[in-house]
């Protein structure tokens, strides 16, 4: 369905890590980065869960796309957490794990979030998920954070947001605009689509790189439909000093 969507709730927070398609250079350049390696070059594993986050709500969808699941987040805490790690156990109905984001090599964006701000809410996507069912539960169990950070931000906003008909099915575009004075990479477009308070469709996008003072287009594709719902948006900073 062409037109502009009805797009409310709009979260533009400072937030995590890379995600959706790249090339086997990029993701080997992000693997070799010291930043990511704890997340990535030994899988994820969360022992000691973080107090100063909760964990609000759990979903898992599933259509011909794919599987996708989102964990929504609440920072309880008055500090801006960075590289918060989220682990995920997905399983059917008989408590059967499907799906564990804990395997070396997985992308930072579907290990955890970057930036978490003070009291406020996300709703983190991991939509490469691999299960041969659609999952009946999720357990996300939220980790430590690496750092808080002390200064402001960079301020990333969002533009021009349409939705329009894909081959794929219903897409949302626009352009993310870096209002800061640092060049943003790999940010990635959180999308939650609700109906009646429940989630009904997941999806990301990815934009690459956004110099200072310019914006760059995205697309994110949903797992799920979203047609008539609610679309709430995020896009977190990656680098945030």
């Amino acid at each position: 369905m062409a037109g502009r969507a009805l797009i409310m709730g709009l979260l533009v927070l400072g937030a995590v890590v890379a995600a959706g398609c790249e090339s086997t250079q990029d993701k080997a350049a992000k693997l070799a980065d010291s930043s990511a390696e704890a997340f990535t070059q030994k899988g994820l594993s969360v022992t000691k869960e973080n107090p100063d986050v909760e964990v609000v709500k759990t979903w898992a969808l599933q259509d011909e796309n794919g599987t996708a699941v989102a964990v929504r987040l609440r920072n309880r805490s008055q500090r801006r957490l960075v590289e918060v790690p989220i682990a995920i156990d997905a399983t059917d109905a008989a408590g059967k794990s499907l799906y564990r984001n804990d395997a070396p090599g997985l992308d930072a964006s579907l290990v955890g979030v970057a930036l978490i701000r003070p009291g406020e809410e996300l709703t983190w996507v991991h939509d490469q998920v691999v299960a041969a069912e659609k999952p009946v539960k999720v357990e996300a169990k939220v980790g430590e954070q690496k750092q808080v950070l002390k200064t402001e931000e960079p301020r990333i906003t969002l533009q021009q947001i349409e939705q329009a008909e894909d081959p794929a099915g219903v897409t949302v575009t626009g352009f993310v605009m870096n209002k800061s004075d640092v060049e943003q990479r790999d940010l990635v477009v959180y999308a939650a689509a609700t109906k009646g308070g429940d989630v009904v469709a997941l999806g990301k996008g990815q934009v690459q790189r956004v110099k200072p003072g310019k914006r760059a287009r995205f697309n994110v594709f949903f797992i799920g439909d979203p047609t008539g719902a609610t679309i709430d948006l995020a896009v977190p900073a990656t680098v945030v000093g």
